[in-house]
């Protein structure tokens, strides 16, 4: 099995993991989200968009139908903001909900790039905390992404940023499980 590198992982979605939403990947050895918490935080500029207790990228966001729960089950308040997320500098549609204990789950969608072989990338972005754990992952969700067969690659991190594991990922209820296999 391939196992995909925080550098391709990252380099992806550089500007949707970057704590400022824009900027050029790092050149340092592990490149991407500086902070990836940050991901999981509520925009200023978010409307509210109802009650919900999962997310999804929207509808041509590389045919994902991916779903993933806000960890610890219950209903929260959904809301809705537009930010971008890859290098084409156009905006990708975000939906996130936001636990009181600090658990979240955020989707966006669409992400456009490039794939190393010049390939067309079409996918998600899929993000979870978990406040009660400490720990989180994003991943790119898709349908045989780069043409290599998995419909979900990402990077855990941790409560303080720190990145874990990057690989092959699975949707698991409220968690994104990574694979370093």
């Amino acid at each position: 099995m391939r196992k995909f590198s925080y550098i391709l992982v990252s380099s992806i979605c550089s500007i949707a993991c970057s704590s400022n939403g824009g900027g050029k990947p790092s050149t340092n050895a592990k490149k991407g989200p500086k902070q990836p918490k940050m991901l999981t935080q509520k925009p200023p500029a978010a409307t509210a968009a109802g009650m919900g207790s999962s997310v999804k990228p929207p509808a041509g966001a590389g045919a994902s139908t991916a779903a993933l729960k806000v960890p610890g089950g219950s209903p929260v308040a959904l809301f809705a903001w537009q930010t971008a997320i890859d290098s084409s500098g156009q905006q990708a549609d975000c939906v996130g909900g936001f636990a009181t204990d600090g658990s979240a789950a955020v989707a966006c969608g669409p992400l456009v790039d490039t794939c190393d072989d010049g390939s067309p990338l079409e996918a998600g972005l899929l993000v979870f905390f978990d406040g009660t754990q400490n720990l989180g992952a994003f991943a790119l969700v898709g349908s045989d992404l780069c043409g290599l067969g998995f419909d979900v690659i990402g990077c855990a991190f941790d409560g303080s940023g720190t990145i874990g594991d990057c690989g092959v990922g699975t949707i698991v209820d409220d968690h994104i499980e990574i694979s370093a296999n």
